[in-house]
């Protein structure tokens, strides 16, 4: 039990090896682009899933409003 302990990474540390927010990789989690498991109250996440993840260069899209045409698209 303890070198699979050893070998999962919380969600902060998860975020700065992505390259994301704290944010973003709970979006991955809860979407199940990354798997995780629960341990207590922390959610964790496999360093072989983060090298997935790295590997396939996960991208974090935020659906928002769309941006406002600029003065030259409108005149076109």
């Amino acid at each position: 039990m303890v070198a699979m302990i050893s070998r999962l990474m919380p969600l902060e540390q998860v975020a700065e090896a992505l390259g994301v927010s704290i944010y973003g990789v709970r979006r991955f989690v809860a979407t199940g682009i990354l798997k995780s498991v629960r341990i207590g109250s922390r959610v964790m996440v496999s360093v072989e899933e983060v090298a997935r993840a790295q590997r396939e260069g996960l991208k974090v899209s935020r659906p928002g409003r769309p941006r406002k045409a600029t003065q030259a698209e409108r005149s076109a």
